[in-house]
Formats: structure tokens, sequence, C-alpha cells
């Protein structure tokens, strides 16, 4: 089933506008679990790459925006940061080398993800290209982007960095970033066990909410579609009542909103034929990944204990949509009580 409401949709056009008008080339996209972060990076890839080429993606979906992607995959790229992720990953690194017969290795700098990318855009002032970081905030970023904070902000100026590539004169060749690299990055803002960002970092990149949006919920489960507006109901409910500020752990409004879980949870899919295939669907979706991650949120300290109790309620109020004593046996039931 399409993620795609008109949030989203207004997301898409922010960013093209940033991107068209030049008044920054990356950005970051950030918001609670589930609110189409990188649905939305594909669409913004997509458009943003094909409008360069004169193309009109006024009527293009989110398939045809895969599909024009997939076929020019030399000019998108998609990285996934994570906690180790280092410079040498990214950047510039070191690659030991042992030759046949030598018991002595050798040491060969290397250019990584972000300069192999970049390589064949220099002097190309017509060729752009796209790379997604996805999850950008789970990895140590001033550790990671080293010179590149530098780099970002003036875009074709020689950075000398401390791996030195040479060119067959031995002469060190400098990185450069392109004016025509644009990145977009997606933050996941429940991930509180990340550092708050590095201010030098922030201030290169421009920051867009990707909220939550309720109304893409009834239209997602096709020919279940009243099954699919009480599915709407429930969200509303528990992002009110599971998620009131009184149950946060701090009593901290701004905390509600970065943890409460996004609406693509909450959507349809396909395989969908009737209401009873519907309530097996959604039983699963809150006993396995909706209730999962409030439990979650209870343990790490954000959300009170009492919280549970909450969550417990509303699923009593909405038996029609879920079967309760799958998501909630016995045992577990006098837990969230």
């Amino acid at each position: 089933m399409s993620q795609e409401n008109s949030s989203q949709k207004s997301v898409v056009d922010e960013v093209l506008d940033i991107f068209n008008n030049e008044w920054n080339r990356q950005v970051i996209l950030y918001g609670p679990p589930g609110t189409s972060k990188t649905y939305s990076a594909v669409e913004i890839a997509a458009k943003f790459l094909a409008g360069k080429a004169g193309i009109n993606t006024e009527n293009w979906n989110h398939g045809r925006c895969k599909k024009y992607l997939a076929e020019n995959n030399d000019r998108y790229k998609v990285v996934q940061f994570h906690p180790s992720y280092s410079y040498e990953d990214f950047v510039r690194g070191i690659k030991v080398e042992v030759e046949n017969g030598k018991s002595i290795p050798s040491y060969k700098v290397e250019a990584k993800i972000l300069e192999e990318f970049c390589k064949d855009m220099k002097g190309d002032d017509r060729k752009y290209k796209v790379l997604v970081i996805d999850e950008i905030n789970r990895a140590p970023l001033a550790s990671v982007l080293g010179e590149l904070i530098y780099g970002l902000e003036y875009r074709g100026e020689a950075i000398y960095t401390p791996y030195a590539l040479q060119d067959e004169n031995q002469a060190p060749i400098p990185l450069v970033i392109p004016e025509n690299l644009y990145i977009i990055g997606t933050m996941n803002t429940a991930d509180r066990s990340i550092g708050s960002m590095d201010y030098a970092v922030r201030r290169r990149f421009a920051f867009v909410e990707v909220p939550s949006c309720a109304d893409a919920i009834a239209g997602s489960w096709g020919e279940a579609a009243t099954f699919g507006m009480r599915v709407e109901e429930f969200y509303t409910n528990l992002m009110k009542k599971a998620f009131a500020t009184d149950l946060m752990t701090d009593g901290d409004e701004e905390v509600a909103n970065d943890i409460k879980i996004g609406h693509t949870y909450f959507l349809g899919n396909d395989q969908i034929k009737d209401e009873n295939d519907a309530k097996e669907y959604f039983t699963y979706r809150v006993k396995y990944q909706i209730l999962p991650i409030y439990k979650e949120y209870v343990k790490d300290g954000l959300v009170k204990e009492s919280g549970l109790g909450a969550f417990k309620r509303v699923l009593n109020d909405f038996k029609d949509v879920i079967e309760i004593e799958k998501v909630l046996p016995k045992t577990v039931e006098e837990t969230m009580t």
C-alpha cells in the first residue's frame, strides 16, 4: 500500500525548494520512527535528479521514483551510518596489502565511499548526484565527517586530509566536494542514546521535520476501508493517551513528540482481502512491532511504567480490530494493569 500523504508530499516539495533554490545542498529529515523519512528521501532524490535532466515529475508516484533511481544508480547512492562507522569508512582510509612471497605488508591510502562516489564529477557542471545517509545521527558525526565539515560549506575548494592520496608524480591529491553533490540525511528523534549533534555539523545542514500523518492510515487498508478508519481512530487514541505528557518520565512534551510512533506502523498491505485478514494482520503489527517499541520506551526510562496501563486501556477499546487475547496473554496483561 502507498505511504503517500499530504504531509509527505509537503516534505518532498519543501526539500526540492531548498535544493533548487540552492539555499543548501545538504538536508536532514528528522522525526520519530515510522514517519516515512527514508521513503521521502527516495522521492526527493528521484524528482531532483530527474528535474535537473529536464524531466517533468509532477505525476510521479513512489514506484516511478524508485524505477528512475534504479535506472540512474550511478547518480544515487544510499549508505547507512551506525555507531562504529568512521572517517576511514566514509572519506579516506588505509588499505593493508601483502604481496605474494613477501612477509612485510604495504600500506596504501584509498578513497572511500564519498570520494569514490564523487570522482567522476570533477569539472562536469552538468552532472548532479544525490547521496542519502540513512540514520545519520547514529554515527559520531563530527568524527566521521572530519574536514568535510569545512568542505560541505565551501564546495569546490581543496581540502588536504591526514590521509594523502598521490598522483603519478607523487603530488598530494586534495579532497574536493563538488558543487553538484546533494546530501539527504535521515534522523530518528527517538534514538535518545545518541548524543546531541555537534553544532558545527548542525550549521551545515537544513533540518526538515517529517511528521506522522494519521490521514494516510485509513486509505491504506484497501478493501477493508471501514476497518482502516477504526485503525486510524486507534492510532489517534494511542498517541493521545499513551503518549500524554504526564506519562513521560520528565513530563516533557518535546520528548513525547520525539518518540511518538509514526503512521507507517499502522498501514495495511496489498495482501488484505477482507476484515478477517485485516484483523489478523493488524494484531501482528500491534503484538510484534508497536507494543514492543512502547515497552522499550518504558525500559529506557522515557515513559513511566503507568504508560503500559494506558496502552492496555486503548487496546481494550478497540477489540473489534485487534485480537486482544493474542496481544495480551493473561500473564502479560497482569503486568500492564
